[in-house]
């Protein structure tokens, strides 16, 4: 069966299984690990070098398989309303204004969490995290 005509994937670790994880298809990137999701946005996770389930139930994304090899890693975002996703960046460092422009432009129909994502410094997972707030409905 084709990639395309898989909804997505859920898993979970035998240990954990309170702990549910959700995989999606995209044609670009390939499959992904769905962060956050609500009914109005999801952001999702890309590692080139795959994922697996820890004991604990987290999902672990493969980074390295030597010395000199790391894999790419990026958050996509996608509205409700939309087929392909937004790549907005590497998951790795502080978040520099850069990236959070690019999140606060992508929902910029919520201008209130777009100005609070812009004034934030926080990591880029905290402020991936900031996007369960998404709301653009309110306007």
């Amino acid at each position: 069966m084709p990639a395309g005509d898989i909804d997505s994937v859920i898993c979970w670790h035998a240990k954990t299984p309170e702990h549910v994880r959700k995989l999606v298809w995209a044609s670009d990137p390939g499959w992904m690990w769905v962060y956050v999701e609500t009914p109005l946005i999801r952001a999702c996770i890309y590692s080139k070098k795959g994922y697996c389930v820890d004991t604990n139930g987290g999902m672990l994304v493969r980074q390295r398989s030597g010395w000199f090899s790391s894999s790419r890693v990026a958050y996509f975002l996608q509205k409700h309303d939309e087929s392909e996703f937004q790549n907005i960046g590497s998951t790795y460092r502080r978040s520099k204004d850069v990236f959070r422009e690019r999140i606060a432009r992508y929902i910029d129909d919520d201008p209130e969490l777009a100005e609070r994502i812009r004034r934030s410094n926080a990591y880029r997972d905290k402020t991936i995290l900031m996007l369960r707030d998404y709301d653009p409905t309110k306007y």
